[in-house]
């Protein structure tokens, strides 16, 4: 479900977020058994010694139930969009052309997924806003 790509980029804090959402309706053993890891490794993200990796979020991502997924993936667009944020902030404050650019890039990319043209769904129909 949940492309490489999309996990990549999520921070330690967020992956810890995932776990702990997921420990709130089955425990850590279950949690293990359903991520395909060790009850340790799951008490390891609970008392914040590991993170999760890329693998074992993607994985909590198949198995989240469908009121699950929804705060996941809202937890995981707030922790990209605070990213782009952060990005364009940094851009900014070291150019303003580049900030510019940035913002404008933004905009092309918002109009895009507005038209349809990106975010198509499995044989070319656009996704439903």
């Amino acid at each position: 479900m949940a492309s490489k790509e999309l996990v990549y980029w999520i921070s330690g804090e967020t992956r810890y977020r995932i776990i702990d959402l997921l420990l709130a309706t089955r425990s850590g053993r279950q949690l293990a058994i359903e991520l395909g890891i060790t009850p340790t490794a799951v008490n390891k993200y609970v008392y914040r010694r590991a993170y999760p990796s890329d693998e074992v979020i993607e994985r909590a991502l198949e198995i989240a139930a469908p009121f699950e997924k929804e705060k996941l993936l809202r937890i995981i667009a707030d922790e990209l969009l605070g990213l782009v944020e952060r990005v364009y902030r940094e851009l900014l404050s070291n150019s303003v052309d580049v900030g510019r650019y940035f913002l404008e890039r933004l905009e092309s990319i918002i109009e895009a997924m507005e038209s349809g043209s990106i975010g198509e769904g499995e044989g070319g129909e656009a996704l439903p806003s």
